[in-house]
């Protein structure tokens, strides 16, 4: 009996062999744990910083968009007093060749 309470004893004495092996694997997943933590956090700090440049691409797109709806507009306006000019000019030549016609036609008869 006291072989058998000698092993009992001896077991329940040496709990640091049985714990290493089990310290060993829990160090060994804490570190996989640590590492896949740091995967995530890289993912989500790369995925907030693309957030931020899109964002901020929409801005500068929305800047961009309006100043060329503003200089369209300014061209079209161009384009539009252009074109009033240009029709008024030939709406004065077309006068001036009806008024020379017209003179014209007067005095062909007189001759």
């Amino acid at each position: 009996m006291v072989g058998a309470s000698g092993l009992l004893l001896s077991g329940c004495m040496s709990p640091v062999r049985e714990a290493a092996p089990w310290e060993a694997a829990l160090e060994a997943e804490a570190s996989r744990l640590d590492e896949a933590l740091d995967q995530v956090e890289t993912r989500l700090l790369a995925g907030r910083t693309r957030v931020v440049l899109w964002d901020e691409l929409a801005a500068r797109r929305a800047q961009v968009t309006q100043i060329a709806c503003e200089n369209a507009e300014q061209h079209m306006e161009g384009i539009s007093r252009h074109f009033a000019k240009t029709e008024e000019v030939m709406k004065k030549q077309k006068r001036r060749r009806a008024a020379r016609r017209s003179a014209a036609r007067t005095e062909a008869p007189a001759a």
